[in-house]
């Protein structure tokens, strides 16, 4: 979710233990999330081995889920029966870690492509996991876990990283500020308002999906997320 109960509770001046609204709070926090990424043609949540699928001819792929990290791999399928055949040699250029662009297409327009990557932002309230130690060699190449390949080239000859990983895992996208508070600043509206919006029964799942599509965003937060929108062809 894009930001925390105990941050949204901060927020409303909500005392840490008092735990009458935290079924309705906890609710919204998953639904502005869901609200957030319709309006934006995202998905926030890093993911490891996220897969998106893409026309044959396409050469400019546009994936949902960004900043991309590391692609792993390329498959085409032409028909049912030979299903995904993996691509060697793939020739793309990742541009603003957001836009994948190919050399050539992979196959022709009835096709479909898919890639395979990492990509995403870590979200607020994300434990680092925990790895075994990731040395460094003394050409300031760096040896990293499976997880953390695209930080091979970013952080060659960085110096002093912690071996126990958490300066790879502090140098992961997060997700940006203002879309965390433009998150809590709309969970805050709607807690104020949730009377006069009929937001106030947990029972009904705390609004229907279709009324919480329906209601309006706060234009700082309209704002936030033209900034954030991923515009699709």
């Amino acid at each position: 979710m894009l930001t925390t109960l105990a941050t949204v509770k901060n927020r409303l001046q909500l005392d840490e233990a008092t735990v009458k609204y935290d079924a309705l709070l906890n609710l919204w926090l998953a639904r502005v999330t869901g609200r957030f990424e319709n309006e934006t043609n995202r998905t926030f949540a890093r993911t490891v081995d996220y897969q998106y699928e893409f026309g044959g001819a396409d050469t400019e792929i546009l994936p949902p889920l960004y900043p991309i990290e590391m692609v792993s791999a390329w498959e085409l399928k032409t028909n049912e029966t030979d299903g995904w055949l993996p691509q060697t040699n793939v020739d793309y250029l990742l541009r603003r870690k957001a836009v994948l662009s190919l050399s050539t297409a992979l196959g022709v327009e009835k096709a479909i492509g898919r890639v395979t990557y990492t990509g995403g932002y870590i979200l607020p309230a994300t434990t680092a996991p925990e790895w075994d130690p990731l040395p460094i060699y003394n050409t300031g190449e760096i040896v990293l876990h499976q997880d953390l390949p695209w930080l091979a080239q970013e952080l060659v000859g960085a110096g002093n990283v912690p071996g126990d990983g958490t300066g790879y895992w502090q140098a992961l996208p997060w997700l940006p500020n203002d879309l965390e508070g433009a998150a809590v600043e709309q969970i805050t509206y709607w807690f104020q308002n949730r009377d006069r919006l009929g937001l106030v029964s947990v029972s009904g799942e705390g609004g229907s999906l279709s009324q919480f599509a329906k209601l309006d965003l706060l234009p700082s937060v309209q704002a936030t997320l033209k900034n954030q929108t991923r515009w699709l062809n």
